[in-house]
């Protein structure tokens, strides 16, 4: 689904249909070194997950 121009098959394979939003975002959270991670189960909903691998919190957190 991280594909450049890969579109899936949920009804929305139209000529609107670019298939680079995920492929961009695949490839900015690797330049950030951020994992991104997706999950969906039909009905029921897509889960996507970003994690900041290496990033610390704040020092000061209220």
């Amino acid at each position: 689904m991280f594909d450049k121009g890969y579109t899936g098959y949920n009804g929305r394979m139209d000529k609107n249909a670019s298939g680079l939003g995920l492929y961009l975002c695949k490839r900015v959270c690797e330049r950030l070194g951020i994992e991104l991670g997706i999950s969906s189960e039909q009905e029921k909903g897509t889960q996507v997950t970003l994690r900041f691998v290496g990033c610390l919190p704040p020092e000061n957190v209220a």
